[in-house]
């Protein structure tokens, strides 16, 4: 289930200051349509409600809120990821937020942290991102360094450990000794270094 989360990995756009401005619908739907479909027993009908809720900017804030307490994984990994996007939260999904980055989802977590980064500050939570670049798993590193290169510069102090995932994965194949180098991952920590450093350059 968890890797399966990491669709975020191929989100598009590469920080949240890329968003669209708000729309009117989505796919033919109205915001207090896809809201509609947040209720229903079909957990996929759910899980397209969420990822579709984005585009309509705040306006889907009380939306996202409610998607925290779905019951479905999925759900509430792009409610929690959504809100990160959008940058801000009903203060009382900061307690549910919380409970997801200590639960034992690491997916789940990751994407909590993000959002509390987001909403809140950085500090206490971007910890929790920075660990996931060590990540076995492809998809969980490369979820992780997208999740920061969207915190942009406000995620400074996770530039060591980015640089870290970088060079550990900048090494030509087959190189003896050695784990073997993810261009993937190499990849999308070199695009959160670009995004967090701007026209400065990584060591």
């Amino acid at each position: 289930m968890q890797a399966a989360l990491m669709i975020s990995w191929l989100l598009a756009g590469s920080s949240h200051s890329d968003l669209p401005g708000p729309v009117t619908d989505v796919a033919g739907k109205t915001l207090p349509q896809w809201t509609k479909d947040l209720n229903s027993p079909n957990e996929f009908v759910r899980l397209r409600a969420v990822k579709n809720l984005l585009p309509f900017g705040k306006a889907a804030v009380p939306s996202l809120a409610k998607a925290l307490g779905d019951n479905h994984v999925g759900v509430k990994y792009w409610a929690a990821s959504h809100l990160g996007d959008l940058g801000t939260a009903p203060q009382a999904s900061t307690a549910a937020l919380l409970k997801m980055e200590a639960g034992k989802n690491e997916a789940l977590a990751m994407a909590a942290a993000y959002a509390l980064c987001r909403i809140d500050k950085p500090d206490g939570h971007i910890k929790l991102l920075m660990s996931r670049l060590e990540y076995p798993e492809r998809g969980m590193a490369c979820c992780a360094a997208e999740f920061l290169g969207k915190l942009g510069p406000g995620a400074e102090a996770a530039v060591p450990a980015l640089e870290a995932a970088y060079k550990r994965n900048d090494r030509k194949p087959g190189e003896k000794g050695k784990p073997a180098a993810d261009y993937h991952i190499r990849g999308a920590s070199q695009n959160a270094l670009r995004l967090i450093l701007g026209n400065r350059e990584a060591k």
